[in-house]
């Protein structure tokens, strides 16, 4: 999955992924597998990965439950850019959808811990939307 420096990356020996996959609950721990993989294989260390693993599942799981209506799947791509020299992970969650999380009507639909949780394990958290919406996590040792 890995496959040398990142272009325009922080630095030379980063090494960057990124992967599609439909936006579907069945896909969820396949793509959490998927960046999992990549991080092991790069030599991050368990509790590292844990971190950006509990994180990264919060934004996988806000595409699945919340970027595209029902019976109308989308694609997500995530992206993970790691370099061990500085210290820092990168991931990115991508959806094009138009989100239905603010028009639920019920609030227990609207719990919104997914955002506090990316936020206390990650140094920053971005959230674009724009077209859909895009998550950025940096996570720095």
């Amino acid at each position: 999955m890995a496959g040398g420096a990142a272009a325009g990356s922080i630095c030379s020996d980063g090494v960057a992924t990124a992967r599609e996959f439909w936006a579907v609950p069945m896909n969820a721990p396949v793509s959490r597998a998927a960046v999992q993989a990549f991080l092991e294989e790069g030599g991050i260390g368990p509790e590292w990965v844990h971190e950006v693993m509990v994180a990264g599942g919060e934004a996988i799981a806000n595409v699945v439950q919340h970027a595209y209506p029902p019976q109308t799947p989308g694609k997500m791509v995530l992206s993970v850019y790691c370099c061990t020299t500085h210290k820092v992970i990168v991931v990115q969650v991508r959806d094009r959808g138009k989100g239905n999380m603010a028009e639920a009507s019920d609030p227990h639909l609207r719990r919104g811990f997914g955002f506090l949780i990316m936020r206390a394990l990650a140094e920053a958290v971005s959230i674009e939307s724009l077209g859909g919406t895009t998550v950025t996590m940096v996570f720095r040792k």
